[in-house]
């Protein structure tokens, strides 16, 4: 991510991670029951009973998503990218302060909070049209097929916690491509009718731009930015980010379904391109963002304040 100095340094492993949750978590959706339309003013009562049935709805898609065992990937994940900004913007490898400001930003608790109240905003705007593709779209991962994708997923996720690994899904990625493997055609057209580029490289500019405004309103830099320049500082990073995004959902994929056969992940790919695929991928992305954005926004803030000799 590019910004003066700051943003720039807060890259590879937050795109990355944005890159994964979107991925994983947005096309592994499974069932919960529609709710019927609210409309935008209710009396006290009735809103009370929709606000409560999206809490609920939320909370029933947290838990068959299993996004409990993503969250805890996601604080891993933080961390790291804590430890990397450290060198980076204090000059000094992270230490026992900083290190446990970043471990309380991503304490695995307040991830799910935040991301949970990302779902039910989601939830809480979606049309009648929109939950009857919810459903419909949640029926697909009930079966068995969508249940293995979700599980060999997350342990994609898990896996590439570590570099090694990491770097060495990317050599087997370029070697398949080398050699003319299909897998490899098939993980591309399932990344184009996922369209999971686009929404990754706004969620990286968001991500990038909200630790920007976390570290210029704590007073990060010498002398005050403007909006426009903190925009157009970030706006600079959306080739690199493009660039990283692909690289990594190739890699990601190849290794995440190198379980599932051919016919299966064909009939994953039909299923992406369908407009009820969409509206829950949609629902998925918004509910992440809102998650990055959020902790980003944080990590930015706390990097001032440790720069300042301030605990934000």
């Amino acid at each position: 991510m590019a910004m003066l100095d700051p943003v720039r340094r807060n890259s590879g492993r937050a795109r990355r991670t944005a890159a994964a949750c979107a991925t994983a978590a947005a096309l592994v959706f499974t069932g919960v029951p529609a709710l019927a339309e609210m409309p935008g003013q209710l009396p006290g009562h009735a809103a009370g009973q929709a606000a409560g049935q999206i809490k609920s709805q939320a909370g029933e898609i947290f838990d068959t998503l299993q996004i409990d065992k993503v969250m805890p990937i996601i604080s891993q994940e933080t961390v790291a990218q804590g430890d990397e900004l450290a060198q980076s913007l204090f000059g000094a490898p992270s230490d026992n302060g900083w290190h446990g400001r970043v471990q309380q930003i991503a304490q695995t608790e307040r991830l799910s909070a935040i991301f949970r109240s990302g779902l039910e905003e989601g939830l809480a705007r979606m049309t009648t049209a929109d939950r009857a593709a919810l459903g419909r779209a949640m029926r697909f991962f009930r079966a068995p097929l969508g249940q293995r994708l979700l599980s060999v997923e997350t342990s994609a996720r898990q896996a590439l916690l570590s570099p090694d690994a990491e770097t060495a899904a990317q050599a087997a990625w370029d070697r398949a491509a080398d050699r003319g493997d299909p897998r490899c055609q098939q993980i591309l057209r399932l990344i184009t009718a996922a369209d999971l580029v686009e929404p990754n490289v706004a969620g990286g500019l968001n991500a990038a731009m909200a630790f920007t405004r976390g570290f210029s309103a704590a007073g990060g830099y010498p002398e005050p930015v403007s909006e426009e320049q903190l925009l157009a500082d970030v706006w600079q990073q959306e080739p690199d980010i493009r660039a990283e995004t692909q690289t990594w959902a190739q890699s990601y994929l190849m290794l995440a379904y190198g379980p599932i056969s051919d016919a299966e992940l064909d009939r994953y790919i039909a299923f992406s391109q369908t407009s009820d695929a969409k509206t829950l991928t949609g629902l998925m992305f918004q509910a992440f963002d809102v998650l990055f954005v959020t902790t980003s926004r944080d990590m930015g803030m706390a990097a001032a304040g440790r720069i300042a000799g301030t605990d934000i």
